[in-house]
């Protein structure tokens, strides 16, 4: 009895450990946090004066992935947008994409489930109804 009782506790107290990791992580971006006081701070250190719309959309599309991407890919892909913003701030507009592109890759190739996510899937249901079955307003014919 002791033993199991031990047992939960530890597996009790390392999903809360995890847990708290989890929501350090989380709510560094909230509202009251630095993070979302100094929004001019944060602006001019994340995209300075890179206003090519391009570069933008590209840095959305690379943030948007490393939230589902695996951790070592994501760190990956972030070191790499962060180069990229960097050479935008250069006005190396041109290295800036590739470097950006670079980084959608690799977010992409780390992303959990391992799908695609410019593809979109389509559930279709068979609705089809057999040759024996009649609808429901012709029961009275044969």
């Amino acid at each position: 009895m002791n033993k199991i009782l031990i047992s939960f506790i530890l597996t009790l107290s390392t999903i809360s450990i995890t847990q708290a990791e989890n929501h350090a992580k989380i709510t560094e971006q909230q509202a009251g946090s630095s993070y979302s006081q100094n929004t001019e701070d944060t602006f001019k250190n994340e995209i300075g004066n890179c206003e090519d719309p391009g570069v933008l959309m590209l840095r959305a599309t690379v943030k948007n992935d490393i939230s589902r991407s695996s951790p070592e890919k994501a760190s990956e892909a972030e070191a790499l947008m962060k180069e990229g913003m960097k050479l935008c701030n250069e006005n190396r507009v041109f290295e800036a994409k590739l470097k950006l592109e670079d980084a959608k890759t690799t977010a992409r190739a780390g992303l959990v489930d391992g799908e695609d996510p410019s593809i979109t899937k389509v559930v279709v249901d068979n609705n089809e109804i057999t040759k024996e079955e009649k609808p429901w307003w012709k029961f009275w014919k044969d």
